[in-house]
């Protein structure tokens, strides 16, 4: 055995400690997060259970649109989660207080507009394709919640403040069941969006009270929203597109196979969104470990094995659920949710796809923070142009919900390896530079 320097025997236990920190971070994260996913799917399951596969068909739908709208912060938080690490590793304290300063303003007026937009088009009928309007305005009203909630847990983390983001995640938990048992189980689906948006509420309410915003720092200067806006909007519509990469199979569904079986296909989603939690944990994690590295030293060759690393960690946080998903899902939904037995194949087939994805979500991080945002949006936008054809020709051609399953799964390995070879090249080109 060679021996080591007295430089790098010093620095031993410093390293061992910094990956036993880390380890400890990503576990009380994953916890949280699988605390209040498995609180949100487990209500939305109870409320399945009541209303049968037709009726809560309307509300896999709703949850798209939801998704959607969390958006409307037009890319200023993704901004923020990425210029914040940057700039505290670059040892600029006072202007990480200004980009969170305007990122909790922005946050509060996307909240405001939504609920805005949300009851305006409650009152229009054909605007909300007739959901009912009570039904409606808690939707959007879980839309806005969601916006403030996005903006604490994106602050901890992006001041790597793990141990913060967990005490949300966990309040937003506790939130959504109090309000569940409190009520909310008796009220149908808007009873099930008044229990997220108690959820919600309460996550970013500790947020607000573990980190208040800063809004005595000194004011952004000018310019910065917009320069925010063109960094953040590229991530932003990143985000948006796998929104929609993961829920083209629902609207396909819907449209080519009608209500009943989107009701059914609720197996499937729900085990996309438990097979998909740990690589998303993992991913929350690495971005902003990536962006502290690459405001030191941006430089591309340096943060390869640390988008190796996270990449193997995000394919092991998917696997070990999708195992246990394919060897329990059957038996759950024979026992409890009989009347959605038709999703239980759709769900079983569509999980290569969400361990595939689960691995590449290290180098979205990297295409992200190296500011190779075109690469990363033209990727998604063929991988869900694929998604959308593949899905729409398998339920036109017969082959029902696993069909739609089964494309939807090989689109999402197609576009993880896509991701996965045009990181390789901008790496290898960074080494060659």
């Amino acid at each position: 055995m060679s021996a080591r320097e007295p430089g790098a025997l010093a620095s031993l236990p410093a390293t061992r400690s910094l990956r036993l920190r880390r380890t400890s971070d990503f576990s009380v994260v994953l916890g949280a997060t699988g605390l209040l996913h498995g609180t949100h799917m487990g209500l939305a399951l109870l409320a399945a259970a009541r209303l049968g596969p037709e009726s809560f068909a309307v509300w896999n739908l709703l949850a798209a649109l939801i998704g959607y709208a969390s958006h409307a912060h037009l890319g200023v938080l993704t901004g923020m989660a990425r210029d914040v690490p940057i700039a505290l590793g670059g040892g600029d304290a006072a202007a990480a207080r200004a980009l969170e300063a305007l990122g909790f303003r922005t946050a509060a007026l996307a909240a405001g507009g939504l609920m805005l937009v949300w009851a305006l088009a409650a009152a229009i009928p054909e605007a909300r394709s007739g959901v009912a309007a009570d039904l409606w305005v808690a939707a959007g009203a879980v839309a806005a919640a969601q916006v403030l909630f996005l903006y604490t847990t994106l602050r901890a983390r992006s001041k790597q403040q793990f141990r913060s983001q967990a005490a949300q995640t966990a309040a937003a938990a506790i939130g959504m069941l109090a309000a569940w048992v409190a009520g909310g189980r008796d009220a149908g689906l808007a009873g099930l969006a008044v229990s997220f948006v108690a959820g919600y509420s309460a996550g970013a309410g500790v947020g607000f009270v573990l980190d208040p915003p800063p809004l005595g720092a000194a004011r952004a200067p000018a310019g910065e929203l917009r320069r925010l806006v063109s960094v953040g909007l590229p991530i932003l519509s990143a985000g948006l597109l796998f929104s929609l990469i993961s829920t083209v199979d629902r609207w396909i569904v819907a449209r080519f196979l009608g209500a009943e079986a989107l009701g059914a296909y609720t197996v499937a989603i729900f085990a996309f969104g438990v097979a998909v939690l740990g690589p998303t944990v993992a991913s929350q994690l690495s971005y902003p470990a990536i962006a502290f590295a690459w405001g030191r030293d941006p430089e591309p060759a340096t943060i390869a094995p640390l988008v190796r690393r996270h990449s193997a960690r995000g394919l092991a946080a998917g696997v070990v659920p999708a195992l246990l998903l394919a060897l329990v899902l059957p038996g759950l939904v024979d026992t409890w949710l009989p009347r959605y037995a038709a999703g239980v194949a759709p769900a079983l087939v569509i999980l290569p796809g969400v361990v595939a994805v689960g691995a590449a979500m290290g180098c979205a991080n990297f295409l992200n923070t190296a500011g190779h945002h075109r690469t990363y949006l033209a990727v998604q936008a063929l991988g869900l142009s694929i998604n959308a054809a593949a899905s729409s020709a398998a339920a036109w051609s017969g082959w029902g919900l696993v069909g739609v399953a089964a494309a939807t799964s090989l689109s999402l390995c197609l576009y993880a390896l896509l991701l996965a070879h045009v990181t390789r090249r901008r790496l290898v080109a960074g080494r060659a530079v």
